[in-house]
Protein backbone atom coordinates (compact mmCIF):
# COMPACT_ATOMS: atom_id res chain seq x y z
CA UNK A 1 0.00 0.00 0.00
CA UNK A 2 0.90 3.30 -0.89
CA UNK A 3 0.72 6.00 1.69
CA UNK A 4 -2.14 8.99 0.49
CA UNK A 5 -0.80 12.46 -0.71
CA UNK A 6 -2.33 13.84 2.34
CA UNK A 7 0.18 12.05 4.94
CA UNK A 8 2.14 15.04 6.46
CA UNK A 9 -1.46 16.17 7.26
CA UNK A 10 -2.70 13.02 9.00
CA UNK A 11 0.50 13.01 11.06
CA UNK A 12 0.81 16.78 11.93
CA UNK A 13 -3.03 16.44 12.68
CA UNK A 14 -2.56 13.18 14.95
CA UNK A 15 0.41 14.89 16.97
CA UNK A 16 -1.94 18.10 17.79
CA UNK A 17 -4.14 15.26 19.05
CA UNK A 18 -2.16 13.62 20.96
CA UNK A 19 -0.50 16.25 22.60
CA UNK A 20 -3.81 18.38 23.16
CA UNK A 21 -3.29 21.07 20.68
CA UNK A 22 -6.10 22.95 18.79
CA UNK A 23 -6.13 22.97 15.09
CA UNK A 24 -6.68 27.17 15.34
CA UNK A 25 -3.63 27.43 17.78
CA UNK A 26 -0.99 28.95 15.16
CA UNK A 27 1.64 27.54 17.54
CA UNK A 28 0.70 23.89 16.64
CA UNK A 29 2.52 20.87 14.79
CA UNK A 30 1.92 21.87 11.39
CA UNK A 31 3.19 19.47 8.89
CA UNK A 32 6.08 21.80 8.41
CA UNK A 33 7.75 21.05 11.47
CA UNK A 34 8.06 17.82 10.41
CA UNK A 35 11.09 16.25 9.04
CA UNK A 36 11.06 12.74 7.37
CA UNK A 37 13.59 10.46 9.02
CA UNK A 38 13.39 7.09 6.97
CA UNK A 39 11.78 3.66 7.65
CA UNK A 40 12.10 0.27 8.71
CA UNK A 41 11.21 -2.83 7.46
CA UNK A 42 9.37 -5.63 9.92
CA UNK A 43 7.99 -8.34 8.07
CA UNK A 44 5.19 -7.37 5.64
CA UNK A 45 5.17 -4.06 7.22
CA UNK A 46 6.81 -0.77 6.39
CA UNK A 47 7.13 1.75 9.38
CA UNK A 48 7.97 5.50 8.30
CA UNK A 49 8.97 7.82 10.88
CA UNK A 50 9.34 11.55 11.10
CA UNK A 51 11.27 13.61 13.65
CA UNK A 52 8.58 15.77 15.22
CA UNK A 53 9.05 18.66 18.36
CA UNK A 54 8.36 15.76 21.21
CA UNK A 55 9.49 17.32 24.26
CA UNK A 56 12.74 16.18 26.90
CA UNK A 57 12.57 12.80 25.06
CA UNK A 58 13.21 12.42 21.70
CA UNK A 59 10.33 10.18 20.43
CA UNK A 60 9.43 9.62 15.96
CA UNK A 61 6.01 10.07 14.83
CA UNK A 62 5.21 6.88 12.75
CA UNK A 63 3.04 5.37 9.97
CA UNK A 64 3.22 1.51 10.08
CA UNK A 65 1.82 0.30 6.69
CA UNK A 66 0.67 -3.04 5.35
CA UNK A 67 -0.41 -4.52 2.32
CA UNK A 68 -3.75 -2.79 3.42
CA UNK A 69 -3.97 -0.22 5.80
CA UNK A 70 -1.63 2.36 7.81
CA UNK A 71 -1.69 3.31 11.66
CA UNK A 72 -0.38 6.53 12.99
CA UNK A 73 1.35 6.40 16.38
CA UNK A 74 4.83 7.52 17.84
CA UNK A 75 7.76 5.56 19.28
CA UNK A 76 10.56 6.12 21.45
CA UNK A 77 12.75 3.86 18.56
CA UNK A 78 14.02 5.92 15.70
CA UNK A 79 14.27 4.08 11.71
CA UNK A 80 17.70 2.42 12.64
CA UNK A 81 15.70 0.55 15.81
CA UNK A 82 17.62 1.91 18.57
CA UNK A 83 15.43 3.12 21.54
CA UNK A 84 16.45 6.95 22.37
CA UNK A 85 19.31 7.42 24.80
CA UNK A 86 18.31 9.01 27.60
CA UNK A 87 21.73 9.79 29.17
CA UNK A 88 21.98 12.40 26.51
CA UNK A 89 23.05 15.68 27.91
CA UNK A 90 20.01 18.25 28.75
CA UNK A 91 20.08 20.83 25.71
CA UNK A 92 17.28 22.90 25.52
CA UNK A 93 14.56 25.25 28.26
CA UNK A 94 11.71 26.05 26.18
CA UNK A 95 8.27 28.06 27.86
CA UNK A 96 5.62 28.95 25.65
CA UNK A 97 3.09 30.93 26.92
CA UNK A 98 -0.19 30.17 25.81
CA UNK A 99 -3.46 32.68 26.31
CA UNK A 100 -6.86 30.89 28.30
CA UNK A 101 -8.45 34.38 27.86
CA UNK A 102 -9.59 36.16 24.62
CA UNK A 103 -7.95 39.34 23.47
CA UNK A 104 -4.57 39.07 26.00
CA UNK A 105 -1.12 39.89 24.06
CA UNK A 106 0.91 37.07 22.63
CA UNK A 107 4.31 37.07 25.14
CA UNK A 108 7.09 35.74 23.12
CA UNK A 109 8.40 32.06 23.75
CA UNK A 110 11.46 31.75 26.10
CA UNK A 111 14.14 29.33 24.46
CA UNK A 112 17.28 29.08 25.26
CA UNK A 113 20.16 26.29 24.58
CA UNK A 114 21.79 24.25 27.19
CA UNK A 115 24.01 23.25 29.45
CA UNK A 116 23.96 25.99 31.82
CA UNK A 117 26.73 25.72 34.35
CA UNK A 118 25.98 22.23 36.18
CA UNK A 119 25.66 23.12 39.63
CA UNK A 120 24.88 26.64 39.47
CA UNK A 121 21.84 28.51 39.53
CA UNK A 122 21.17 29.97 35.89
CA UNK A 123 21.10 33.82 35.19
CA UNK A 124 17.78 35.20 36.01
CA UNK A 125 14.63 34.38 33.13
CA UNK A 126 12.20 37.10 33.60
CA UNK A 127 8.77 37.68 31.91
CA UNK A 128 6.45 40.52 32.01
CA UNK A 129 2.82 40.08 31.48
CA UNK A 130 0.56 42.35 29.82
CA UNK A 131 -1.23 42.73 33.15
CA UNK A 132 2.23 44.09 34.53
CA UNK A 133 2.52 40.67 36.96
CA UNK A 134 5.99 39.27 36.58
CA UNK A 135 7.91 35.90 37.27
CA UNK A 136 11.47 34.70 36.73
CA UNK A 137 12.88 31.52 35.86
CA UNK A 138 15.44 29.42 36.67
CA UNK A 139 17.36 26.52 35.54
CA UNK A 140 19.70 24.37 37.51
CA UNK A 141 21.43 21.08 36.04
CA UNK A 142 22.90 18.54 38.53
CA UNK A 143 25.90 15.94 37.34
CA UNK A 144 24.91 12.34 37.06
CA UNK A 145 23.61 9.77 35.07
CA UNK A 146 21.27 10.74 34.04
CA UNK A 147 21.54 14.23 34.67
CA UNK A 148 18.86 15.54 37.09
CA UNK A 149 17.74 19.42 36.34
CA UNK A 150 15.51 21.52 38.34
CA UNK A 151 13.44 24.33 37.01
CA UNK A 152 11.87 27.35 39.70
CA UNK A 153 9.61 29.96 38.69
CA UNK A 154 9.77 32.88 41.92
CA UNK A 155 7.58 36.09 42.16
CA UNK A 156 8.87 38.79 44.41
CA UNK A 157 11.21 36.11 45.60
CA UNK A 158 9.02 33.65 46.45
CA UNK A 159 8.63 30.11 44.83
CA UNK A 160 5.71 29.70 43.21
CA UNK A 161 7.03 26.05 41.76
CA UNK A 162 9.76 24.26 42.43
CA UNK A 163 10.06 20.60 40.44
CA UNK A 164 13.40 18.63 40.02
CA UNK A 165 13.57 15.19 37.89
CA UNK A 166 15.89 13.38 35.67
CA UNK A 167 16.69 13.87 32.43
CA UNK A 168 14.13 16.68 31.46
CA UNK A 169 10.78 18.36 32.65
CA UNK A 170 7.51 19.20 31.51
CA UNK A 171 5.17 21.16 33.14
CA UNK A 172 2.44 23.17 32.75
CA UNK A 173 2.14 26.48 35.33
CA UNK A 174 -0.94 28.45 34.83
CA UNK A 175 -0.45 32.56 35.56
CA UNK A 176 -2.01 35.64 35.01
CA UNK A 177 -4.56 34.17 32.24
CA UNK A 178 -1.68 32.17 30.37
CA UNK A 179 -0.36 28.58 30.27
CA UNK A 180 3.01 28.43 30.91
CA UNK A 181 4.25 25.69 29.07
CA UNK A 182 7.74 24.49 30.25
CA UNK A 183 9.89 22.30 28.62
CA UNK A 184 13.44 20.65 29.95
CA UNK A 185 15.75 18.51 28.10
CA UNK A 186 17.11 16.97 25.07
CA UNK A 187 14.82 19.03 22.24
CA UNK A 188 14.73 21.16 20.04
CA UNK A 189 11.22 22.00 20.05
CA UNK A 190 9.56 24.58 18.14
CA UNK A 191 8.39 27.57 19.58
Amino acid sequence: MDLPDSIWEEVASYLRLEFGQSDEDPDSIKPSDLKYAGRRAEGNVMTHFWEMPSGPVQRWATVEVDESEYCLGMSLEGPDGKATDDVRAITTFVVDFVATQDGLKKIPSIHESLPFRVGARTTEIPVRFPSEESLSFYVEVFPGDPPDVSIQILRDGTDLLLVRCCSGVIVSYAYAGYDCLIQIGKGPWNS
